[in-house]
C-alpha cells in the first residue's frame, strides 16, 4: 500500500509536510494517487494547510497551482508563506487571493479597478 493511501487510514487527525511538488495534479499517471484522491477517497478534510513557497502559485495555469486549488475545498484554513516578492504584475497577487477566497477575488478586472496600486 502507497504511504500516502496509509497516512490517512487512521481515524485521528493527520499532520504532515508536503511539498510543492506534491500538489502538482498529475497529468496522466494513474499508479500515482494524488493527495486529493486520498482526500476524497477517505471522506477527510484538513483543518489547516500551510502551504510555503507559495509564490509559486502565482501563475494560475501551472499544475501545483490546480492541484492546491481542489485541495482548498477540503481545507478550513490556508496560510500561505513566501519570502519571495510576487508583484511581477497585478494578476500573481490576484491568482494567490483567489486561491484563498475564490468568492472575494472572482474577477480580475473588478479587483484591478477597485485597487490603486
Amino acid at each position: 500500500m502507497n504511504d500516502l493511501t496509509e497516512t490517512f487510514r487512521t481515524q485521528y487527525s493527520v499532520y504532515g509536510i508536503v511539498n510543492y511538488e506534491k500538489m502538482r495534479k498529475p497529468k496522466d499517471d494513474k499508479k500515482k494517487p494524488h493527495i486529493i484522491d486520498v482526500i476524497q477517497k477517505k471522506g477527510r478534510s484538513l483543518d489547516l494547510l500551510i502551504y510555503d513557497e507559495a509564490h509559486r502559485l502565482r501563475n494560475s495555469s501551472t499544475q501545483a497551482h490546480k492541484g492546491l486549488k481542489e485541495i482548498i475545498n477540503y481545507t478550513k484554513g490556508v496560510l500561505f508563506l513566501t519570502a519571495t516578492p510576487i508583484m511581477i504584475s497585478r494578476e500573481n497577487l490576484f491568482n494567490l487571493l483567489r486561491l484563498l477566497d475564490e468568492t472575494e477575488y472572482n474577477s480580475y478586472p473588478m479587483f484591478e479597478n477597485s485597487n490603486n496600486f
